[in-house]
């Protein structure tokens, strides 16, 4: 018994002093790790995992940049912007006017707006709208005349003004001032019997009601999931350059802001809009700024008697077309 007793002290006694030695070999210490240690060392492991993420959380997140930064490029946006279209920007004073007028509540500075600017005289795009438009990536400049059609027409320059070469020459000294109620071009129009058509030139038209239709229709049918073949003209409509945006912008948008002043050229555009075998895009509009320009033609001609008959015809067609009212702001 005493021979056994003894034999399992020293058994005992050669299992600590194996543990120690293997301890020692291992470079480690017999000794615990402080309890104070434990939430520090936690702590820095969970850094470490922040900093340092998994491959495929970094690869997921590589995608989701990739794909953010591709709807960008391809003009889309899903912030829910509001769309201004303005159809004869002239030097972009109706932009800044709406823009800068509390008043007029309707660019308000606290939404995210998509601007088109429409406006074929070469003289204002060169001297005013380039500039603008290379200002602000939300705005998009088309350099063509919103028409029924796609194809060119005769736009006539404002008399007096057909040659001018610097912005300096138009009145007020070239000033886009958008508390003025002139502007830089004049009168230039589609009508070469206006009372101020000048001198002729040829420019590119598009046909806006299908431009407008794929800016609003086509993004219907995307939203509600059932696709679309319709191929968007925003880009098309301006060479590809400009014009920006796609089918997606008018109907997300918190709300679509009209202002047409053509020169006469609004009557065929918006009667062709809320004809019986329109589309119905125009319904989208939440308000319409425009100016009738019967006034632009001599008194007791045809063309005064017809275009001052649209003044009175198309918020009947409008309503009888979109089944309400539609809020019409005087333009100048």
């Amino acid at each position: 018994m005493l021979h056994a007793r003894r034999k399992g002290t020293e058994g005992r006694r050669g299992d600590r002093e194996e543990q120690e030695a293997l301890g020692r070999g291992s470079g480690s210490t017999s000794k615990r790790l402080p309890k104070f240690l434990i939430p520090l060392l936690a702590l820095i492991l969970l850094v470490s995992l922040q900093k340092f993420p998994s491959r495929r959380w970094r690869q997921q997140k590589r995608n989701n940049d990739s794909n953010g930064n591709e709807q960008q490029q391809n003009g889309r946006r899903n912030n829910g912007s509001s769309v201004f279209i303005d159809v004869g920007a002239n030097c972009g004073n109706s932009y800044w006017k709406l823009k800068d007028d509390p008043k007029s509540g309707v660019l308000d500075p606290d939404e995210d707006w998509e601007v088109y600017l429409w406006e074929c005289n070469p003289q204002m795009n060169e001297f005013f709208l380039r500039e603008l438009a290379a200002s602000n990536p939300s705005i998009h400049l088309i350099e063509k005349a919103a028409s029924t059609v796609d194809g060119s027409l005769t736009f006539y320059l404002t008399r007096g003004q057909e040659d001018i070469r610097d912005k300096s020459e138009f009145s007020e000294k070239g000033v886009c001032d958008p508390k003025s109620p002139y502007s830089p071009s004049g009168a230039s129009t589609v009508y070469g019997t206006a009372k101020r058509a000048g001198k002729s030139i040829t420019v590119e038209s598009v046909n806006f009601l299908r431009w407008f239709d794929d800016l609003v229709l086509a993004a219907e049918a995307t939203r509600s999931g059932r696709g679309s073949s319709a191929t968007t003209t925003t880009k098309s409509a301006s060479g590809g350059k400009d014009g920006g945006g796609n089918e997606n912008d008018a109907m997300k948008a918190n709300k679509v802001v009209l202002k047409i002043d053509a020169e006469g050229a609004e009557k065929d555009v918006l009667e062709a809009m809320v004809s019986e075998g329109a589309s119905g895009a125009i319904c989208r509009v939440d308000m319409l700024w425009m100016e009738y320009h019967y006034a632009i033609f001599k008194e007791g001609t045809e063309e005064y008697a017809i275009h001052r008959k649209f003044k009175e015809d198309f918020p009947v067609d409008f309503e009888k077309k979109c089944g309400r009212k539609l809020t019409i702001g005087a333009w100048h």
